[in-house]
Formats: structure tokens, sequence, C-alpha cells
């Protein structure tokens, strides 16, 4: 068996690590602190200033049990046939 050829990737090289491209985390979170982001969940959306979490809508639903799901329960549960 031969070599596999290598493939040319279409991402380009990683830069090599540089002092300058350094990013300190606590420059990042005073930075985003109090932020107002557009984000897949909506738009203006807080980065709360006090503990840096994202401040997200709540989403509370009720569920009942359709007709065919309460018939299925009130059926009992399905007997296993021995083979």
């Amino acid at each position: 068996m031969g070599r596999r050829p290598q493939l040319a990737s279409p991402f380009p090289a990683p830069a090599p690590p540089s002092s300058r491209l350094h990013v300190k985390p606590g420059d990042v979170s005073k930075a985003l602190s109090g932020a107002r982001l557009d984000t897949i969940y909506g738009p203006g959306l807080t980065m709360r200033a006090a503990d840096n979490q994202l401040v997200l809508p709540n989403f509370v639903g009720r569920v009942n049990a359709s007709e065919a799901a309460s018939s299925r329960a009130a059926a009992g549960p399905a007997r296993r046939q021995r083979r």
C-alpha cells in the first residue's frame, strides 16, 4: 500500500503565538461589563455588570396530554412476548 496524498486545507495555517495577540480574561470581562449585545436569543441582551452574566428571557409553558396519548396510557403498559 502506498501513502495517501496530502490534502490541501482550505483554511490558512494558524498564526504563531505572539505576545501582542494575547488576551487577558480580566480585560475581556471589563470590556463586556454592562454591554448590550445582539445575539441569536434576540437583540439588545444585557451583560449584567455585577457578575458578568448574560440576562436572557425565560419562557414558561404548559403541556397537556393529547387524546391518543391518554388512551394509550389508560390501556396499560405493553406486554413483552416470549419467542
